[in-house]
């Protein structure tokens, strides 16, 4: 009977040192701008997530992988393997709705400046050393990420701040 109730308490002890060692955690706020030029919070949080939670749909060049929030916004990566990677985009999407695209071009060995807006991210790597696919992208500064619901060109109708330190994790 001890013996029982010590492994199952071993296990259970088990269970959440793994989880939490495979999780990783977002930090983020979100803002509206539809009917306010300056903005107003939508919500704000912290999400701590694991490779299931993370959405996954592959064609034959690449695979779209994107981790929801809240309120139907979501975070998301288009990722492709390549033998050197100079560059990727991140999106944020509303119910799967909108247009949103922010680039970020190779800076130095692993670390990629966002193209607009500024910020900088460090990416770490699987597939090597054939090929370079993001695994994960650590958040170095703040990084916001725009999103346009409306028919107008150029217009920023939400914002995702992401926070530095977040980390964007994609299981290979």
């Amino acid at each position: 009977m001890t013996k029982t109730i010590v492994t199952l308490i071993f296990t259970i002890i088990m269970t959440i040192v793994t989880k939490s060692a495979l999780a990783s955690t977002i930090t983020y706020e979100i803002y509206d701008y539809s009917k306010d030029k300056n903005g107003h919070l939508v919500a704000a949080g912290s999400k701590e997530y694991s490779d299931v939670d993370i959405n996954i749909a592959c064609d034959n060049s690449h695979c779209k992988k994107i981790l929801l929030l809240e309120q139907g916004y979501s975070v998301g990566a288009s990722i492709y393997r390549e033998q050197k990677l100079t560059g990727f985009g991140i999106w944020v999407r509303r119910n799967n709705q909108g247009f949103s695209w922010e680039w970020f071009n190779l800076d130095g060995n692993r670390t990629f400046k966002k193209l607009q807006e500024g910020g900088m991210v460090t990416v770490k790597y699987s597939g090597l050393p054939i090929v370079e696919e993001i695994a994960e992208i650590i958040f170095d500064t703040n990084i916001s990420l725009r999103l346009n619901e409306s028919n107008e060109v150029g217009s920023v109708t939400q914002r995702i701040l992401i926070k530095k330190g977040s980390i964007l994790k994609f299981t290979p």
